[in-house]
């Protein structure tokens, strides 16, 4: 009837606002053109970042980025939550598009 009609236009409004309001949440961007990898390699100093349950190293973080053919593998070194040093090594699978990288990200590794 018109109470149920009434009831899912609602629901289908708020998805709509939802989904409105998340696409908000994160910028669109565009890769850059003519990205080149290789100038990317070194090492890398983390000033500031967002707490995350991916990343074991809180603090005091230092990336070294080297390239093994399709592969920039990524060896980090810093400390921890309890102020002990912590290394993770990450690899990182290069696309056909030089500026998109494929990774897994492991909580606490």
């Amino acid at each position: 009837g018109k109470m149920v009609r009434t009831w899912s236009r609602s629901l289908v409004c708020a998805l709509a606002f939802l989904v409105a309001a998340a696409d908000a949440a994160c910028p669109r961007v565009t890769l850059m053109n003519n990205f080149q990898t290789d100038k990317f390699m070194g090492s890398w100093y983390e000033i500031q970042a967002q707490s995350s349950i991916f990343q074991s190293i809180k603090s005091c973080l230092k990336s070294d980025y080297t390239r093994n053919g399709d592969t920039v593998v990524v060896s980090s070194k810093g400390k921890n939550s309890d102020g002990e040093t912590a290394t993770k090594i990450s690899r990182m699978t290069i696309s056909s598009n030089p500026a998109r990288m494929m990774t897994d990200f492991i909580a606490g590794s």
